[in-house]
């Protein structure tokens, strides 16, 4: 018993390790934005959209329904987006920065997008 405790342990100790000595990943890393977008479709025009599959700048525009992907992810970034303002504002961004990337600056970052919502004065992107 006290072996198995002790392995557990320890297994956990390498896990935080590991996860902790690896530099952290933007939200637009892999499929998150796929995810986020629709979990900023919910939250804000209440419609569960494709998310990135459709044709609608949901940043400027409603989204039309659709079920491309299965509900159960977005709705845990929703949830989450209701407990923290500041992943609220993270997803929003990240949101703003996929759907403008080829309208603003090729290698547009979260952060630029960020800058520009301070500097915008509305939450929304200037220009």
């Amino acid at each position: 018993m006290r072996a198995a405790l002790l392995l557990g342990l320890l297994s956990f100790a390498v896990l935080v390790a590991a996860i902790t000595t690896r530099p952290a990943r933007p939200l637009s890393d892999f499929d998150q934005s796929f995810y986020l977008t629709i979990a900023y479709d919910l939250d804000r025009h209440g419609v569960f959209s494709n998310g990135v599959f459709d044709n609608v700048d949901s940043t400027r525009g409603v989204p039309p329904p659709g079920m491309f992907l299965v509900p159960g992810y977005p709705l845990v970034v929703l949830a989450a987006m209701k407990l923290d303002a500041r992943f609220a504002k993270a997803v929003e961004c990240t949101v703003i920065a996929v759907c403008h990337r080829a309208r603003w600056w090729p290698d547009i970052s979260e952060h630029a997008c960020v800058l520009d919502h301070r500097s915008a004065g509305d939450g929304r992107p200037s220009g």
